[in-house]
């Protein structure tokens, strides 16, 4: 079994989507800019809080990127626990890693001072052995000094890691950082861009009905088993060509070949 499980934080353990965009809109509304439709905030968040407002902006002048950025760290500041929630299941889900002995942390690209605002109304700070946002301690995701950072201060070897992420950045992430990188469906990207980026694990809700009848290579415990507890979806495994659904509530032993 692993020993420590590193999240992302956006689009991961919280959406935060609505309170981000909103916050986007209300200063171009402000500058006189034209504002996005909130789904649009999908695609531009993942990179940091600079890349974000470049996204948003599009074609534009530095000092207007600057201004962006400027109104953005207050307004968001003020706003960034109006809708955000945990996903379901999350919570249960960290308490089970937690009572399992597995070290838990976050590596996000979200402004330190915004997520640890996040952390302290949604979560028990204490759950995570480290939190890590963006900061001028390291370089954005998926540069890898933060999670070897994480993984250094942790004492364990990078075998017995994962990291868990909804986007290309973290997949590229855990590849650079030499460690085992699972995709979650449900966030702000998708399963597609996932498999795109090659992700060999996706967790998440599937279209498909395929029961893992025979499976010889060996699933991580107890994240893909039990990532999204509560719910009525399955766990897609994505190795190689092959994709394996398993059902919803089925535990490691039921897999064969594990």
């Amino acid at each position: 079994m692993k020993k420590l499980c590193v999240f992302d934080f956006d689009g991961t353990l919280v959406d935060t989507i609505a309170d981000i965009g909103e916050s986007v809109n209300w200063c171009l509304e402000k500058m006189g800019k034209p504002i996005h439709e909130l789904s649009a905030y999908n695609k531009m968040v993942g990179n940091g809080m600079n890349l974000l407002c470049r996204r948003a902006l599009g074609d534009s002048t530095e000092e207007e990127v600057q201004t962006l950025i400027n109104m953005y760290k207050i307004k968001y500041q003020e706003s960034c626990c109006v809708k955000t929630c945990i996903y379901d299941g999350v919570k249960e889900l960290l308490y089970d890693l937690i009572e399992a002995g597995i070290i838990l942390a976050i590596v996000t690209n979200k402004p330190q001072v915004q997520t640890d605002e996040i952390i302290n109304k949604l979560f028990d700070k204490d759950m995570f052995f480290e939190i890590i946002g963006q900061s001028d301690r390291f370089p954005t995701k998926p540069e890898p000094d933060s999670l070897n950072y994480v993984i250094e201060k942790a004492g364990v070897k990078k075998e017995d890691v994962w990291y868990v992420g909804d986007s290309d950045v973290d997949i590229i992430l855990g590849r650079n950082a030499g460690v085992e990188a699972i995709g979650v469906e449900w966030g702000l990207r998708g399963k597609e861009e996932l498999v795109k980026t090659g992700a060999k694990y996706i967790a998440g809700d599937a279209n498909g009905d395929e029961k893992c009848d025979s499976c010889a290579y060996p699933l991580p415990k107890p994240v893909i088993s039990e990532l999204v507890l509560k719910k009525d979806c399955t766990y897609t495994v994505s190795h190689s060509e092959k994709t394996v659904i398993i059902p919803a509530g089925a535990k490691i032993s039921d897999v064969k070949g594990n």
